[in-house]
């Protein structure tokens, strides 16, 4: 019974122990060759798997001795010499031409776009017009004043002075006893019913209406002749030297006919005031007869005669401060309108200028954002023309590279479209900042050079060599004529009929050629793949 017990399926426990070992180590053994192959990966170099040379077409070259650069190699594209990315400034219009399209070649001044230039000369004309009164406002300050003003006050001056003259005749002939409340009254209504005469002879005037009348049309001509010169697209300077004529010409008539009006204006309303003076002096009359006090009359009288007095004293003022000339704080409002406004015409002939995109120098059109019907905005580029008389190499250069380069180096340049073509350049400056891209930061390099001989084209790809190391007299062979395996790198030399594996020791490479610095010897002869994987050493 103790003998079953101690059994686990038929099998002792000393057995077990011993089943459950050798499977412990059969997997510590697994795991460490899998660990051992993993480590030996990382351990051996990487090499090239040896090009099988009886599949490939090959070429036997001989080891020969010469000059050898190692090169740093960078890609870049075909930038133009110029660009000019042309837009708007000021003007807001609509397009309604563009005569070019992407690819074309244009001259310096050549039209790329054309805008509706109607809106935006409207626009000046009418700021011109503001500019040409504010000065004739300054022009009137500095010389004395506001005209209107001026006739204004001297209308209001002659109607006191009648006023005061009324009052004192009225009180002089109450004093004396000549001038009865009845009697005054009596010359009141007379004086009030010749008032509403004089008023309405001078509202139906057909003379004043008709020389009104003349003026408006005398204007009216004035405006027409003016007119269409405003709306010349391009105006010559015989055109600008007539419509500024014109329009002081146009501007003198207004004046005229303005001024004739305020006079009408002006004795209309002194007449009507003539007759509002006859109705209080009547009413006042028949308020007093209604009091029967003569004490009261003639302080009326006395108030009427110093309030007359005041007001005449209140204009001579007036006059004589619109002689001295208008206040320094008026003159600077004047002027300060006058700059702003100069800022504003400065503003929209430049906006009327820029309603014909030219192009700035002979290139070609590179980009065209517009189309005739589009409303465009300052700040839009439209149009981009890049001149491709003279262009360079925008190269992109490694940061681990940086030290290895410096300015002002010379470098050799390839070109995909022009193979076997290699001219000289120039490393230009390496910029102090960069873009970071997966994981590296790159920066742009310009490269200039001699693109004359080559019809080279904006966009294309290029190879910039960038020589860091040069050794003379030394072994060379092809790059693709040595082949690495786990022991390092070999060739193939050739012996008569065969070839025998021989192991070398490599130098620097310029990407074609390979310095040998052991393993071969000038005049041997080595086989070369002519196809295949390029060797990386």
């Amino acid at each position: 019974m103790d003998e079953e017990q101690r059994t686990v399926g038929g099998i002792s426990p000393r057995r077990l122990a011993i089943i459950v070992g050798l499977i412990v180590l059969v997997l510590v053994a697994v795991l460490a060759v899998a660990f051992y192959r993993q480590l030996g990966s990382l351990i051996q170099p990487s090499y090239t798997r040896p090009v099988p040379i009886e599949t490939v077409e090959t070429q036997d070259v001989p080891v020969e001795r010469g000059v050898i650069t190692k090169m740093l190699r960078l890609y870049g594209s075909i930038q133009p010499g110029r660009e000019a990315k042309l837009g708007l400034q000021l003007a807001q219009a609509q397009v309604v031409d563009v005569p070019v399209f992407v690819g074309q070649d244009v001259q310096a001044g050549q039209t790329l776009l054309q805008l509706d230039a109607s809106p935006l000369q409207r626009a000046l004309a009418k700021l011109e017009n503001e500019l040409l009164e504010a000065r004739h406002d300054l022009d009137d300050l500095l010389e004395g004043g506001d005209l209107a003003k001026r006739i204004q006050l001297q209308e209001q001056l002659r109607q006191a002075r009648s006023a005061l003259d009324q009052a004192e005749r009225e009180l002089q002939d109450f004093v004396s006893g000549k001038s009865t409340p009845e009697a005054d009254r009596a010359e009141a209504a007379a004086n009030l019913a010749q008032a509403v005469i004089e008023l309405e002879i001078l509202r139906t005037s057909k003379e004043r209406k008709q020389q009104l009348d003349q003026l408006q049309v005398i204007y009216n001509e004035a405006e027409v002749k003016h007119g269409p010169y405003v709306l010349i697209a391009k105006p010559s300077e015989q055109d600008r030297d007539m419509e500024l004529i014109l329009r002081n010409d146009m501007l003198a008539k207004g004046e005229a006919l303005d001024q004739a009006k305020l006079q009408y204006e002006m004795e209309i309303r002194a007449a009507e005031h003539e007759v509002a003076l006859a109705e209080l002096r009547l009413r006042d009359l028949d308020e007093e007869i209604a009091a029967g006090s003569s004490e009261a009359e003639r302080l009326t009288r006395e108030a009427a005669v110093a309030q007359a007095k005041a007001k005449v004293q209140a204009l001579l003022a007036q006059l004589e401060a619109l002689d001295q000339g208008a206040s320094d704080v008026d003159v600077a409002k004047a002027e300060a309108e006058i700059v702003k406004l100069e800022g504003k015409v400065a503003d929209a002939q430049a906006a009327v200028a820029e309603s014909t995109l030219l192009a700035p120098f002979d290139g070609m059109v590179d980009q065209v954002n517009a189309y005739p019907g589009l409303v465009v905005s300052p700040g839009t580029v439209l149009a981009t023309v890049v001149d491709t008389s003279s262009a360079h190499v925008l190269a992109r250069l490694s940061e681990v590279d940086v030290a290895q380069v410096h300015a002002g180096q010379k470098v050799q340049l390839t070109f995909d479209a022009f193979p076997g073509e290699t001219p000289a350049g120039i490393l230009g400056e390496i910029p102090g900042y960069g873009s970071y891209e997966n994981g590296l930061t790159l920066f742009d390099v310009r490269v200039s050079f001699d693109a004359s001989a080559l019809l080279l084209r904006v966009g294309m790809g290029a190879t910039v060599g960038v020589p860091l190391l040069s050794k003379e007299d030394v072994l060379i062979i092809p790059l693709m004529a040595a082949q690495r395996d786990r022991e390092g790198v070999y060739v193939l030399v050739v012996k008569g009929t065969k070839t025998e594996r021989r192991r070398v020791e490599l130098g620097i490479s310029d990407g074609i050629d390979v310095e040998v610095t052991d393993g071969l010897v000038q005049g041997e002869v080595v086989r070369v793949p002519l196809f295949g994987p390029v060797p990386r050493f």
